[in-house]
């Protein structure tokens, strides 16, 4: 702020073209201003005292205080630090400057005589080299702006759209294991991008995969994609193969909000079995309505939740619809879904949310024969991209105990930080954050089957009969290779009804842990 040196006199701040930043001395009878101790710049904290003008300045290297002459020309350096001055101001009382100077344990006080003025007891600043290089240096003169050669081009995202990374994840299943690898990219305008799933499971032997490409060069975006997913039948013994590719549009209903989304689209799956081959195409409608963020498939992801504090409650749900038409070799049914999710940390302790989900499908007209193939199934921990193509989440089951034509899903999680961790180990590759957990409890109801230990085959079950799954997790939150969110995720899962398979089941992954994760389709349904 401005200093009056006199009642004539004013001194001011003033930034050069450099980004310097001065001081200005104005004369108030005159109007007229000149610069001065230029040969200090950049300095600032200019404070006017009874000793004399103090300021800042970063002349040798390091931030010191000094003491204008009355001249305004020249300055005695009054300390010489190795750290940094932050301000500084003159005691009259004890004739002592004090100053603020960043120590160890953050900035504290001192104090120290004035120094006389003569020139023999002036303190001597060595220069002093930055540990990095400045990016501020000045550059070289230019051509002038009518001298340069201006070429324009065409944007183009394909530059942005090679793979340049794969994350594995690796995750225990019931009876073997699975191996996954993703990447993605796209380009800064966002205009187009795109995500590729492979994984391979010990107990089906083979490769699922999955491309999913988004366009979103004009008002609406188009999803176009294409997978191969193997699923394993426990009550058959047999591998289910589920062919899908599709093509959706989303769109805004209202120019005025974000928050109500539409879409249209059609779908074509082709489900193999070594009992059956089906196949089924037809159009598809949905309606989303999201209270805040989400992600572009339009799924919620609850950590941006978590580490924004303004978001402390949020709600989304949206419908769809798909009518499988009837034609020659191709099974005609219609299949109608929604989802209900809600996340809440209003009223809760600091990193304390609670996270609740409803979803569920209905397809009436589809024939009680054709649910094991044909049905929605549910799974048994969460991955990073289901080896299943469903994203209904009971854990303590293995994954496929409950299949149906018609199916209800709840979910409801608590979450609560252990500890903040935020450290490493020198430049080690390895980062960890923070360290997470829940506990949590599962059911669902099926108009299909559920998998019957005693008749080791499935037996009828309808709507009326729920079953229920409960536990914990544990989320350990890291950093790997400087840039790659990793968590470790370490779970402990009781299915209650233990005629279904249920009982205690570990879950230890590599990838990321929650709700989120199991909303990923890996086909449509």
């Amino acid at each position: 702020r401005p200093q009056f040196l006199n009642d004539n006199e004013i001194v001011f701040s003033i930034h050069n073209s450099r980004g310097e930043t001065g001081l200005m001395l104005l004369k108030m009878t005159t109007g007229k201003t000149r610069a001065i101790l230029q040969e200090f710049l950049p300095l600032r904290q200019a404070r006017n005292s009874k000793a004399g003008l103090l300021f800042v300045s970063d002349k040798n290297g390091i931030s010191n205080l000094y003491l204008a002459s009355k001249d305004l020309n020249h300055a005695l350096a009054l300390t010489n630090t190795q750290t940094e001055i932050i301000n500084g101001e003159f005691d009259s009382t004890t004739e002592q400057i004090i100053y603020s100077q960043l120590a160890p344990d953050g900035p504290q006080l001192f104090s120290s005589d004035l120094p006389k003025t003569n020139s023999e007891s002036q303190i001597q600043l060595k220069p002093v080299k930055p540990l990095i290089s400045s990016y501020w240096k000045i550059p070289p003169p230019g051509p002038k702006l009518n001298e340069v050669k201006m070429t324009t081009r065409d944007f183009s995202s394909w530059p942005y759209l090679y793979p340049r990374y794969w994350v594995p994840f690796i995750y225990p299943i019931e009876g073997g294991a699975l191996f996954q690898g993703s990447t993605s990219a796209g380009d800064p305008l966002g205009k187009h991008s795109y995500l590729l799933d492979a994984s391979y499971d010990t107990l089906t032997e083979k490769p699922s995969y999955g491309v999913h490409y988004l366009n979103a060069t004009t008002s609406v975006d188009w999803n176009l994609s294409f997978s191969e997913v193997q699923q394993y039948l426990s009550a058959y013994d047999a591998i289910l193969t589920d062919r899908g590719a599709g093509v959706l549009g989303n769109f805004y209903l209202s120019s005025q909000s974000e928050r109500f989304r539409g879409g249209l689209g059609y779908s074509y799956i082709e489900s193999e079995s070594p009992y059956a081959k089906t196949k089924r195409q037809g159009p598809t409608a949905s309606f989303l309505y999201s209270s805040g963020a989400n992600d572009e498939n339009g799924e919620d992801d609850e950590d941006n939740y978590s580490e924004d504090h303004s978001s402390n409650y949020h709600t989304q749900f949206s419908i769809s619809h798909t009518e499988y038409i009837e034609q020659k070799d191709f099974v005609a049914y219609g299949r109608s879904s929604f989802v209900w999710s809600q996340y809440i940390s209003a009223w809760l302790p600091q990193g304390h949310s609670f996270v609740s989900q409803l979803r569920g499908a209905f397809a009436p007209q589809m024939q009680i024969n054709q649910v094991i193939t044909l049905g929605d199934k549910t799974v048994g921990a969460n991955y990073a991209a289901s080896l299943l193509s469903s994203a209904f989440l009971v854990r303590g089951y293995p994954s496929t105990t409950f299949v149906g034509r018609k199916i209800i899903n709840g979910n409801l999680e608590y979450r609560f930080p252990l500890a903040d961790i935020f450290r490493g180990k020198e430049l080690f590759p390895l980062f960890f954050n923070d360290l997470k957990a829940s506990i949590f409890t599962d059911i669902v109801a099926v108009d299909g089957g559920a998998f019957d230990v005693e008749l080791e085959a499935y037996k009828r079950s309808e709507l009326n009969k729920f079953y229920y799954g409960v536990g914990g997790e544990l989320k350990l939150a890291t950093t790997m290779a400087y840039q790659f969110p990793v968590s470790f995720v370490l779970g402990a899962y009781f299915g209650l009804d233990q005629s279904k398979q249920g009982g205690f089941q570990p879950f230890f992954g590599i990838g990321i842990g929650g709700l989120a994760d199991a909303n990923r389709k890996a086909v449509p349904k």
